[in-house]
């Protein structure tokens, strides 16, 4: 698997970011953040994906430059992103599981956000990036993700709003709050709902639960 990542095919190196992604072990780590320097965008964008989410956050700067929208995804690979999230939105099972596994925070879980939003990804093809980006950068504890969190509360993508306002919410800082609010007149449904709930979860002192 590692020589994979000397592969001159983004998509095998792609794939073996892919696969590393499912383990947990410092041999799994150490080859994620070499693959942070990859020269194509969505291998390094995964690869700070999947070390966010084993709790290493050393590709943090990735995150935030995509949130920012300083680092581009290619149309196949965003077009991959929507299939996938409109697959799970049709799955009863599955939105079943993860409500189970969500509890009383499934509105903070992925499929928060509704149909509504996830069908809004086709007209802003670079959201879903950057929304997944703004849910990563909630569970870190680096001063610049916070900032670049509350520099993204206007992004032009409701879904990145409400992906936004979710991971604020997870702060346990109710000195964010006042920032949140002016979400709470959004036009979108979905951003007025994450929002509210946001500064619900701020003022009760709670974080918002993992997904």
């Amino acid at each position: 698997m590692f020589a994979a990542f000397n592969d001159k095919s983004p998509d095998v190196r792609l794939a073996a970011v892919s696969a590393l992604a499912e383990q947990k072990s410092p041999t799994a780590i150490r080859k994620l953040r070499a693959a942070l320097d990859d020269d194509t965008a969505e291998v390094s964008f995964s690869a700070a994906r999947a070390l966010s989410d084993m709790g290493d956050h050393s590709g943090d700067a990735i995150l935030e430059a995509v949130l920012a929208g300083e680092r581009k995804q290619s149309t196949s690979f965003v077009k991959g992103q929507i299939r996938d999230a409109k697959s799970t939105i049709h799955n009863p099972k599955k939105i079943a599981w993860m409500g189970a596994k969500e509890g009383a925070g499934f509105l903070f879980g992925p499929l928060g956000f509704g149909l509504g939003v996830v069908e809004g990804m086709t007209q802003d093809g670079s959201a879903p990036a950057r929304a997944i980006s703004a849910r990563l950068l909630g569970q870190s504890k680096k001063p610049g993700a916070r900032a670049q969190l509350e520099d993204s509360l206007n992004d032009k993508s409701p879904q990145v709003r409400a992906a936004v306002a979710r991971s604020l919410g997870g702060c346990s800082d109710p000195a964010v709050i006042p920032k949140i609010e002016p979400l709470l007149a959004d036009k979108d449904d979905a951003v007025r709902y994450m929002a509210a709930a946001a500064i619900v979860r701020l003022r009760k002192g709670r974080p918002a639960a993992k997904s």
